[in-house]
């Protein structure tokens, strides 16, 4: 099994650019939530947490400056 998470982003914000410019600037894949919802998909992303703990502590100390720096934007 795998463990998810399905954050929605702010009112206009588009989770396929939100995903891409977390890959290209932290290393971090993400998966834009319209691949899983094509009505309000776009309105979210999706984490994975199918992967080994070691490698989830890492992403979170990556991400987490970048979305404080996103949120001071």
């Amino acid at each position: 099994g795998a463990f998810y998470l399905f954050p929605s982003l702010p009112e206009g914000v588009n989770g396929g650019n939100v995903a891409l410019k977390l890959l290209r600037e932290t290393g971090v894949a993400t998966a834009p939530g319209i691949d899983f919802d094509p009505v309000d998909g776009h309105r979210f992303i999706r984490f994975s947490f199918a992967v080994s703990t070691d490698r989830v502590e890492d992403a979170i100390a990556r991400m987490g400056p970048w979305f404080q720096t996103q949120a001071a934007q």
